[in-house]
């Protein structure tokens, strides 16, 4: 049986739950599961055999950074033999941007509902071990984020209290970020809402000039708290009876899976894209590997790709084409069940961002989400190749809206039985 009110019913479940940041923590605090030589990637499951090259450069960094491996070698062999666990981050209430390989030391953001019945968790950004960077220099910057970074912000959290990140995000909007390709202004918002509180217990905090420099230079962090209250967001529209809205977009980069909230957790995948775009100097198409990671999340919401109208002088995707922009945010609306009551978009005259993916408005109109993503390298280790859009394909959603239709058609006899 059909709901027609099922979808109204998540999109509403997504604006209520109002996420706020309320903690920094190691991952095993948060995540039990991850206990020892466990680890959480990007993507639905996959196995070792068919990770990628940049996903199999993070487990070996991570196990370095762990210690339980003393060398590259010894990391793979661990890995290939099944030594090492692999878990989707999905599957934990977790997300992570490109190769999302989270171990159980690695600091994490902790992300709330308004009520506190939702939580989700995103290790926090650093620039090495997400593209397969497993050398010497990537586990210094893993121990000193651990050690120095993410005790920072845990203080600074605490001291000025949760952090309404719904709040920042529907500012940063306004100021030309669509909070996943563009994320200038949420960073600064983020360093604006939290250092008050760092400074107020700067005695505290070891090495405090190094953790303002990392903050200012790498824009990337606050996607961390981007996408895990996207997650937030996510788990509050999940499993309800006969809702198509998308729930979870993820890859990978073997392959893509996507969840409905009708469908709970159930993964439905298909071959990874590859990310249509710019691509960076030096590098040739060749060089590039399909998508990888969890950040569609922020798309799964109505930010990123959906909210491109907001952001034209992304770095990715448009470079700098207001128009190519507009008609993202505006295709996105086509798909979308309604739209945020606080996130809006000025060049929209201020049309709130879409909210609720309909996968069957994906089918039915031929539209797929626009997927804002970096163009990774097929070698781990080695600098980006670019940035551009992904596509769904159209398979995964047929798969989905299908398995969807026979649940609510067993709903059904099963009620005509009674």
């Amino acid at each position: 049986m059909i709901n027609p009110d099922a979808n109204q019913t998540a999109a509403a479940a997504m604006q209520d739950a109002s996420p706020v940041i309320v903690n920094i923590c190691p991952a095993r605090e948060a995540m039990p599961v991850l206990e020892k030589m466990t680890l959480l990637h990007a993507g639905p499951p996959i196995a070792w055999k068919d990770m990628l090259d940049l996903q199999r450069g993070a487990v070996i960094g991570a196990a370095l950074y762990e210690g339980w491996a003393s060398s590259p070698e010894q990391a793979f062999e661990m890995a290939a033999n099944g030594k090492i666990r692999l878990i989707p981050c999905n599957d934990v209430n977790a997300v992570g941007g490109l190769a999302g390989i989270t171990s159980p030391s690695m600091p994490v953001v902790v992300a709330a509902s308004a009520d506190g019945r939702y939580q989700a968790y995103c290790r926090l950004w650093e620039p090495f071990l997400v593209f397969g960077y497993y050398d010497q220099k990537t586990i210094q910057s893993l121990n000193w984020l651990e050690k120095v970074f993410a005790p920072a912000l845990k203080i600074g959290i605490e001291q000025v209290g949760p952090v309404d990140i719904s709040a920042l995000i529907a500012s940063a909007l306004q100021m030309g970020d669509d909070t996943h390709s563009r994320k200038i202004a949420t960073s600064l918002l983020l360093i604006k809402t939290i250092l008050p509180g760092m400074t107020r217990a700067v005695d505290r905090i070891k090495n405090f000039d190094s953790v303002v420099d990392y903050w200012v230079k790498y824009d990337a962090v606050s996607l961390s708290f981007v996408i895990a209250a996207a997650k937030v967001m996510s788990l509050a529209a999940s499993s309800i009876n006969g809702s198509s809205v998308i729930t979870v977009i993820c890859t990978n980069g073997f392959e893509t899976g996507i969840q409905l909230s009708g469908t709970g957790n159930q993964w439905f995948t298909g071959p990874a894209p590859v990310v249509s775009g710019k691509l960076n100097s030096g590098f040739t198409i060749d060089d590039a590997s399909p998508a990888v990671g969890d950040s569609a999340i922020a798309e799964v919401v109505g930010l990123g790709g959906c909210a491109l109208a907001a952001a034209p002088k992304a770095p990715s995707n448009v470079s700098g084409k207001l128009e190519q922009a507009i008609s993202f945010s505006i295709e996105a609306q086509k798909i979308a069940v309604a739209q945020h009551q606080q996130w809006r978009i000025p060049a929209l005259n201020d049309m709130g961002t879409p909210l609720g993916l309909d996968a069957r408005k994906c089918l039915d109109l031929s539209i797929s989400p626009p997927l804002a993503a970096t163009i990774p390298n097929i070698k781990a280790g080695c600098a980006p190749v670019g940035a551009g859009i992904a596509q769904l394909n159209k398979d995964i959603l047929t798969s989905a809206i299908n398995h969807l239709n026979k649940l609510s058609l067993d709903e059904e006899n099963r009620l005509k039985r009674r």
